[in-house]
């Protein structure tokens, strides 16, 4: 029997789910999930991604059951994704609990929905202190028109429009502090263009807040003509891709910098 106790306390360890990674230390690129400041691409259980969340990602990518909580714990959203597309049945509630949508996905994309609120017109939620949340406007059971989301000190978050359900047109993300970070263009529901600046909160671009920091292109989903990279100290790195695959790149420094 004490010679079965160790093996049997090295199989409790081996068969013992890892603890939950922090979204902070991980990185993404091209839409996969690598661990800061490596090549390594990430597998396992996360936590504290976009506000109060926690997934798992498989081989970077968002995977199977995944949550989000109110500030005051409450149940927000709750949904599934497959090879990092939303896939499966979504619910999402006010913070009083009540169930306010219940759609499903196939694949990334929409293909059912029920409305427990508003099926045309705007609708309108809050954040546990009262702030205005979310600014939306439906139309037959879609999404469409001007949407806004706005962080808990009532700065704005995003906004951006849609179409028959889909974002179309400009999309911008905010920081608190009202900082842009992220503007992109959409076409019925298709990423084709993104720029990214310097953020506020990274000591390392102070001198550098609000330029150009990247200019990306996109073609059915997949980077496509030129993706610009502006470096801090004024350098430009310049890669053309085609289809997803890089078929050219240049590097040089900007002197109006």
């Amino acid at each position: 029997m004490k010679k079965l106790l160790p093996l049997f306390l090295l199989i409790l360890i081996g068969c013992s789910e890892p603890e939950p990674l922090n979204y902070q230390l991980l990185v993404e690129r091209d839409g996969v999930h690598y661990l800061k400041d490596t090549n390594e691409i990430y597998s396992g259980p996360v936590f504290n991604i976009d506000e109060k969340s926690e997934g798992t990602l498989k081989k970077g990518k968002q995977d199977g059951p995944w949550k989000v909580y109110y500030y005051n714990g409450q149940l927000k959203q709750e949904t599934t994704y497959k090879d990092g597309q939303r896939d499966g049945p979504l619910k999402s509630y006010q913070n009083n609990g009540l169930l306010h949508t219940k759609s499903t996905y196939k694949n990334g994309k929409i293909i059912d929905s029920e409305f427990y609120g508003n099926l045309d017109g705007p609708s309108k939620t809050y954040h546990d202190n009262g702030q205005l949340e979310m600014e939306l406007t439906y139309k037959n059971g879609n999404l469409d028109g001007p949407s806004k989301l706005y962080h808990d000190n009532g700065q704005l978050k995003l906004e951006e429009t849609y179409k028959d359900g889909e974002v179309d047109g400009p999309s911008k993300f905010y920081y608190e502090n009202g900082q842009l970070y992220t503007e992109r263009t959409y076409n019925n529901g298709k990423l084709i263009s993104e720029k990214k600046f310097y953020y506020y909160d990274n000591p390392l671009y102070s001198n550098n807040i609000g330029q150009l920091r990247e200019e990306r292109t996109y073609k059915n989903g997949k980077l496509d003509g030129p993706y610009k990279y502006y470096y801090e100290d004024g350098t430009t790195q310049e890669f053309t891709y085609k289809d997803g695959e890089v078929i050219n790149y240049k590097k040089y420094r900007n002197q109006d910098w």
